[in-house]
């Protein structure tokens, strides 16, 4: 069973990952951030790794350059690293390559994508992971309590944020948000968090609150929706 390692500090998205990859005859290990991630490679061989690129401390940037620099040092096999981007520019791309990605997976996850890209690059490829139905709506669906739960404290912490005017905090949830919405089934999510994200970094408080505002109502009727 290829052997994937999963770095990310957003739990919905780690979690929703390990639900769908593990149904397709993979075995994941999980990391919450980049120094996790590198003990857990000092630990244990891995067939690829799959990585946030917006973390903080050790972002994923910094973590592949010290894969490829402990490779290279050693002399040992290349081991292959995609990135997962809620900020999939051609820029971003270009950048991706040029220090050690393999391949950039865009959130919102696009599932054809994320298989294609694990038939390329994950281990021994495997019957389960080429023949399973693609479909991940079951997967989904047992995670949306959780990921209902995680977004309405993120929702909480963005308002406190505000009243303390920390934009940076804002900008790192609203990027959160934009890229888990739309994988959960809810895009409306993730413009509201391109949104919070835009406003952050303008430091513009009153657009700031009216996304607040309009992310309370939209978490509210998506609960009610998936009720």
């Amino acid at each position: 069973m290829p052997q994937l390692l999963l770095v990310d500090d957003d739990e919905s998205s780690r979690v929703l990952l390990v639900q769908v990859l593990s149904s397709w005859g993979y075995d994941l290990t999980e990391a919450s951030s980049g120094a996790e991630a590198l003990r857990r490679l000092r630990e244990n061989d891995f067939d690829a790794v799959l990585t946030d690129l917006e973390m903080p401390v050790i972002t994923g940037f910094v973590l592949v350059r010290q894969i490829r620099a402990h490779e290279e040092r050693l002399g040992t096999r290349r081991t292959p690293v995609m990135a997962i981007s809620g900020h999939a520019t051609l820029a971003t791309r270009r950048e991706c390559l040029r220090v050690g990605f393999d391949r950039v997976l865009c959130k919102p996850f696009d599932w054809d994508t994320v298989r294609e890209a694990l038939r390329e690059f994950g281990g021994n490829k495997g019957d389960a992971a080429l023949t399973r139905p693609l479909d991940v709506s079951s997967e989904v669906r047992s995670l949306l309590p959780s990921f209902f739960a995680a977004r309405q404290d993120d929702y909480s912490k963005m308002m406190v944020a505000l009243r303390n005017q920390e934009f940076d905090e804002i900008d790192r949830l609203g990027h959160r948000l934009k890229g888990s919405g739309g994988s959960f089934g809810f895009p409306e999510l993730s413009t509201i968090g391109e949104l919070l994200e835009v406003a952050a970094r303008a430091r513009d408080a009153g657009s700031c609150a009216e996304a607040l505002e309009a992310l309370g109502a939209t978490l509210r009727e998506a609960v009610s929706r998936a009720a």
